[in-house]
């Protein structure tokens, strides 16, 4: 398998018939039997340079855990941080590798041009555009959370499945500031791991330690500490919740 990048042209001229030409683009992303993008016959470039890897076979019917899992264990010695926060090669890979896979996850006929550009494109910078990208998160997410000190293959991805484990755990944690800190991200996805909050709870919680950080510096709280205000917080949830 080639992985490769789109030139910044394409992407442009890609992502502007998107936003101004929906309709003329729309059958490409919507149609249930189109086989996608041809660099030749949608007049597309690439960028001198691949990186060749063995296959990786996304599945949608697969977890998203499981999917990231894939991806990242033959991306993670790959891709440099600056690297994964290139447009031209999320966008490649959504149009091209894994154009199938795209589609399926998230894409049917109901779908506008705004969940389009969230899926198969990379517009913007940041931790937005970091988990919206069909494939993108699918790498993002395990590099800030995969613990390769890990005593056991549960152990190295304990973490990770957990992100993945429900929506508003993924929503709450990684589209959040607070996401961006290692003893944040520890101290709550072990929250989760060890008590399964229902989602209004995740919400919840997620709040509180976003509110701490008008008062703290996040980064410089100890997990301990961290954990001991979750654990206050799941008793005070409990308590308001159980009137």
């Amino acid at each position: 398998m080639e992985i490769k990048k789109l030139t910044q042209t394409s992407v442009r001229n890609l992502l502007n018939k998107v936003k101004t030409e929906f309709d003329s683009i729309r059958p490409k992303y919507l149609d249930e039997k189109s086989i996608g993008f041809n660099l030749d016959n949608d007049l597309l470039k690439c960028v001198n340079g691949v990186i060749t890897i063995s296959d990786i076979n996304l599945d949608a019917k697969k977890t998203d855990f499981e999917n990231a899992k894939l991806l990242f264990e033959k991306l993670n010695n790959k891709l440099t941080p600056e690297d994964a926060d290139d447009e031209r090669l999320w966008t490649y890979l959504t149009h091209f590798i894994f154009y199938r896979y795209t589609k399926d996850r998230w894409i049917n006929e109901e779908k506008s041009s705004d969940v389009i550009r969230d899926r198969f494109f990379y517009e913007g910078s940041g931790r937005l555009v970091r988990t919206r990208n069909a494939i993108a998160r699918l790498w993002w997410i395990p590099y800030l959370t995969y613990n390769p000190n890990g005593t056991s293959e549960q152990e190295k991805w304990k973490y990770t499945e957990a992100a993945f484990s429900k929506q508003e755990v993924f929503v709450s944690l990684f589209e959040r500031n607070m996401g961006s800190y290692i003893n944040v991200r520890k101290s709550f996805l072990n929250f989760i791991i060890e008590n399964n909050p229902p989602t209004k709870e995740i919400q919840f919680l997620a709040r509180k330690i976003n509110n701490l950080g008008g008062v703290y510096l996040l980064p410089s709280l100890s997990e301990e500490k961290l954990t001991e205000v979750l654990n206050k917080e799941h008793e005070d949830y409990k308590k308001q919740n159980n009137k």
